[in-house]
């Protein structure tokens, strides 16, 4: 019983200066944002920089391989940005 609760807060900090909507349940870890422009796409991506900084300071790991994402609407950007060329 205590195991959950000790995990929530452990992360309790996580969505500290994220500017993007985050979910949390139980180890998943949700973070999204409606992106019209390159301006909120750049904020998504110092968001998701911000939680790996965060998972490095705390010696935790994301499970990539079971990350996913969808996109809804009319028009497709695709833009790469990574860790590296963030910085």
């Amino acid at each position: 019983m205590f195991g959950p609760v000790l995990f929530l807060v452990f992360i309790n900090d996580l969505d500290q200066g994220i500017a993007s909507n985050i979910l949390k349940f139980a180890d998943d870890t949700k973070i999204f944002k409606e992106v019209k422009d390159n301006i909120d796409r750049a904020a998504l991506q110092r968001d998701l920089d911000n939680v790996v900084l965060w998972a490095q300071k705390w010696q935790m790991e994301f499970n990539v391989k079971s990350a996913n994402f969808c996109m809804l609407g009319d028009r497709l950007i695709v833009a790469s940005t990574t860790s590296e060329e963030a910085s």
